[in-house]
């Protein structure tokens, strides 16, 4: 942790050297890449640099081939490069490249400052928006304001297990003890806060609760059943104004209905860390927020309320319904279809074809692997199409087990052709020609059926 903290450093003193000329930010479009890139936009705003923004759910060749046209002598590259380290230098020769990033990468050694600690750091130490918020930290001690950014990034990508580890903790000890964030233990059911307790319960994936998740009915039906009031003078209630003998009521009615759902039913209190002073003061829904705003095309949005913008707030409620009502379809057609799936005794392989929106295929992938629907240890291959012909594979390992599913993604997809696949030990992606589906299903089954 020490080295790498005094490589951001290093880094740092190299980046205050350079001509103060426009940057080139490139990121990736999730919750942890908008993160990141706000951080930096905030932190270069701060230094009255100029910068120019990009967003992309994968790097590829030909937009490497685009960036070299461009007249930058300064490239950031958030959550993502790390695939392509080699390609980048290739391309960008004689350019000033920083790659901030936590996903696995090939051994390098060039001229690229590849602030990465994936080799040094387990992989929930730390996000990409954790680097950068280092980087800005370091940059100007002011940044110190943006961990809660930081935090957001780290839980988009699973990295809490009801709690925070390595660099996050440090980084959340740090917006404790200034007083942006505050820790509580808590029920937690999504937007609990700020919801209407039947949306709330509707909206609640994590932990999925049966008959009620994805379901407006099923969530009201659920509340008269055992004898919650939704509503009183003042409008809708939120599960944050329950009294105590409510909560006694709907807490293992909740825990009864995840009995028989093949996950732990008593899994429904995890640590809440409340942000002061912002319109979602749930870091959790804020981080969920970002995600919604990546997967649903509205980049902007998302960046304008990492920087707190009165439009996104206003916005922000409609962005998470439609988010959540397309995982909520999403799932409901797994629970249907669970049977009919390519099943081993090591791997399934989830061919949605358009059941899925592909942008939501990562997301539907990590809510299965920790739903408990499968052991252990099984690989987690969800495939999703579009109508341009595209096939988005995500792989993720029940039960977060350390698994190495990137190595078996790329060993498949380079059999079937030259197609990159990238991220973490046990959370990848790839995307493929749509008529390379059944190849890469044939090819996969061989491949991991060998190595059971």
């Amino acid at each position: 942790m020490d080295l790498f903290l005094s490589g951001i450093k290093e880094a740092v003193k190299k980046f205050r050297q350079l001509p103060k000329k426009p940057i080139r930010i490139i990121s990736q479009l999730d919750a942890d890449g908008l993160s990141s890139a706000a951080i930096l936009i905030k932190a270069f705003s701060r230094e009255d640099l100029n910068f120019s923004v990009s967003f992309v759910r994968q790097l590829t060749y030909s937009f490497l081939d685009e960036l070299k046209r461009e007249d930058y002598e300064t490239f950031f590259f958030l959550d993502l490069g790390s695939a392509m380290l080699k390609d980048i230098e290739k391309r960008l020769k004689e350019k000033n490249i920083f790659v901030l990033d936590h996903h696995v990468y090939e051994d390098y050694k060039g001229e690229i400052i590849n602030l990465n600690p994936s080799k040094s750091l387990n992989y929930e130490d730390v996000s990409s928006s954790g680097i950068s918020y280092l980087f800005a930290r370091e940059l100007n001690e002011k940044n110190k304001e943006l961990g809660f950014l930081a935090l957001a990034g780290a839980l988009g990508d699973n990295q809490e297990r009801n709690e925070f580890f390595g660099l996050n903790k440090i980084i959340l000890e740090e917006a404790v003890e200034n007083k942006y964030i505050e820790v509580k233990e808590d029920f937690y059911i999504f937007g609990s806060r700020n919801r209407p307790i039947y949306k709330a319960l509707q909206y609640c994936f994590e932990p999925y609760i049966p008959g009620v998740t994805g379901k407006e009915e099923g969530a009201i039906n659920f509340l008269k059943e055992i004898g919650i009031e939704i509503k009183n003078e003042n409008g809708f209630r939120k599960i944050s104004e329950l009294s105590g003998d409510e909560l006694k009521k709907i807490i293992p009615a909740v825990i009864l209905k995840r009995i028989g759902s093949e996950e732990e039913p008593e899994n429904i209190f995890r640590k809440a860390y409340i942000l002061n002073n912002n319109e979602f003061n749930d870091l959790r829904e804020f981080s969920t927020l970002l995600n919604a705003c990546a997967r649903l095309n509205k980049t902007s949005l998302g960046v304008s309320f990492c920087l707190d913008k009165e439009k996104a707030r206003e916005d922000g409620t409609k962005i998470l319904d439609e988010y959540r009502n397309k995982i909520g379809k999403s799932l409901e057609w797994f629970y249907k279809n669970k049977d009919k799936f390519i099943e081993a005794k090591n791997y399934v392989i989830i061919n949605a074809e358009n059941n899925i929106d592909i942008n939501i295929a990562g997301v539907v992938a990590s809510l299965i692997s920790h739903s408990n629907v499968y052991e252990k240890g099984k690989m987690i291959f969800v495939m999703a199409n579009n109508v341009i012909g595209e096939t988005k594979i995500s792989g993720r390992v029940s039960g977060g087990k350390d698994v190495d599913i990137r190595s078996k993604l790329v060993k498949i997809t380079k059999k079937i052709g030259d197609y990159v696949s990238g991220g973490h030990s046990v959370a990848c992606g790839s995307t493929i020609p749509q008529e390379k589906e059944n190849e890469f299903i044939e090819v996969a089954t061989k491949v991991l059926s060998e190595e059971e």
